[in-house]
């Protein structure tokens, strides 16, 4: 109970270093300066709650906090987009930006604002320092005039700005709420599913997949799933694409389904102006994930950039964008996509090593625990596979510029880039899921709502995780009974 207190005391303090830090204007503390102090004291908060069961939120403050102090100067370059309240006579809603307020009770808002914002949604991040207006506050300026002067439209999805204004569908609330609610209610039934099938697949509870010997006839490509519901999978069922099929399945409706019922409650709140505009409107909230027609279009980077959720791609950019200005290398540089494309996955892959929990309590130590290291190779793996993209589509491009392919010539680029997505996921995705399913036997499984008759069904047909010592002792008892069978009929000679 000790490691829970002490990673939330630590949590408490970084995050008010972190306020102070970014309440202090820039004319009294500079940047740099404001990360030598800052910084250092941020990490000692957190240095003996690394290895607690909340690990994850002193890690994700800690990559967060150098984000904001390191990375980026969000005091300078960050402007918070606003959006009234009232359409004008022409049915648009008119929009400003507002740079760092003067006031401390303004700054206290913005500054929360952005610290709960790790999507970067309703922010514009790409505003050079010197734009006038962008140090000033916003809030010095009348409101009249504040409304007159609306943002440009959108730029297009071409633009290399970081972060685009999220545009939504005109729509009433009440649809939008009750569009979000049947989704919530399909992601539920789709999580139980997925648990249902965890729950019946030998894989996810066979604690000896991963001991040496079985890594190549290892039980995540066997076809044995069921146990009395169903004896084999068909010939034709490729057992390894079914268990990365369902795990992503469970992984994307399971963000989903957590982001879904905080935007229906905040937006709900911002109905009845309990929460403001910026935690109460639509266009806050727009979906987790993109759609899959960014893989078809750019491969495996729409599938990274475009489709999967983006809850860390900021704080993953931060890294390159920030070498990248330092080595002064251009926004359409081949060199600099590289750079920012190596960093975020290493630095992505140094995030969820740190986060896998490895120590967990009631293991038996004979066993293997999860291993960090291949957890963080999957995605240093996607990282080597971007660049090769990067690479042959340059090629490509020299060889036949896309102003010159037709209508067919796309289609068949399109199909190449899905089935090139589909080949590194099927081979790259053992690697993670190996890790998080270790996780899993030692924890346990979800339990089973509603797919199909509940826990009642799953009772009488599911496979029940074994207990690992039960999974250790009885080959021993095995062995001993069978040897003191032998000397009873032989001998001990």
């Amino acid at each position: 109970m000790a490691f829970p207190i002490l990673t939330l005391a630590a949590q408490i303090r970084s995050t008010i270093l972190l306020y102070v830090a970014l309440l202090t204007p820039p004319t009294t503390l500079s940047q740099r300066t404001l990360c030598i102090f800052f910084l250092p004291a941020i990490y000692l908060c957190h240095l003996y709650t690394f290895s607690s069961p909340l690990a994850f939120l002193s890690i994700l403050h800690c990559f967060w906090s150098t984000h904001l102090l390191l990375f980026t100067n969000p005091r300078e370059n960050f402007r918070l987009i606003c959006r009234s309240k009232f359409k004008s006579r022409n049915g648009e809603t008119r929009e400003w930006k507002e740079g760092y307020p003067k006031g401390l009770k303004e700054r206290f808002g913005w500054v929360s604002k952005l610290l709960l914002s790790p999507r970067m949604i309703g922010w514009d991040t790409s505003a050079p320092a010197d734009t006038p207006g962008s140090s000033a506050s916003a809030t010095s300026i009348p409101k009249s005039k504040r409304r007159s002067s609306p943002l440009p439209k959108a730029t297009p999805r071409t633009s290399p700005s970081p972060s685009p204004i999220p545009r939504v569908q005109r729509q009433r609330l009440s649809t939008w709420l009750i569009e979000r609610f049947a989704l919530v209610i399909i992601y539920f039934i789709l999580i139980d599913a997925t648990n249902w099938w965890m729950h019946h697949d030998h894989y996810f509870h066979n604690i000896y997949i991963h001991e040496k010997g079985d890594l190549d006839t290892g039980l995540f490509h066997t076809k044995a799933l069921w146990t009395s519901f169903l004896t084999d999978l068909p010939k034709w069922v490729d057992p390894l694409a079914m268990r990365i099929l369902v795990f992503g399945i469970q992984e994307y409706v399971l963000f989903s389904y957590i982001h879904s019922l905080f935007a229906i409650c905040f937006v709900a709140l911002g109905r009845f102006g309990i929460v403001g505009e910026f935690w109460g409107s639509p266009y806050n909230w727009p979906p987790l994930f993109g759609s899959l027609s960014s893989v078809f279009e750019r491969g495996l980077r729409g599938f990274w950039g475009g489709f999967w959720h983006q809850l860390f791609r900021e704080m993953f950019l931060g890294p390159g964008k920030a070498l990248a200005r330092v080595l002064g290398l251009s926004g359409k540089s081949t060199t600099r996509l590289a750079i920012i494309t190596t960093t975020a996955f290493f630095t992505s892959g140094a995030f969820h090593a740190l986060t896998l929990p490895n120590h967990i309590d009631g293991v038996d130590e004979r066993i293997a625990g999860p291993s960090p290291l291949g957890y963080a190779s999957f995605f240093w793996l996607q990282g080597a596979c971007v660049l090769f993209e990067i690479l042959i589509n340059k090629l490509m491009t020299v060889v036949m510029p896309e102003r010159n392919r037709g209508t067919w010539s796309r289609l068949l680029f399109g199909m190449i880039s899905v089935a090139w997505v589909i080949g590194v996921l099927y081979y790259s995705a053992p690697l993670i899921i190996d890790e998080l399913v270790k996780v899993m036997r030692a924890t346990g499984l979800r339990s089973v709502f509603l797919f199909p008759l509940g826990e009642r069904f799953l009772e009488t047909t599911s496979v029940e995780p074994t207990p690992i010592i039960e999974l250790i002792e009885p080959p021993l008892t095995t062995y001993l009974i069978g040897a003191a069978t032998t000397m009873a009929e032989n001998g001990p000679f």
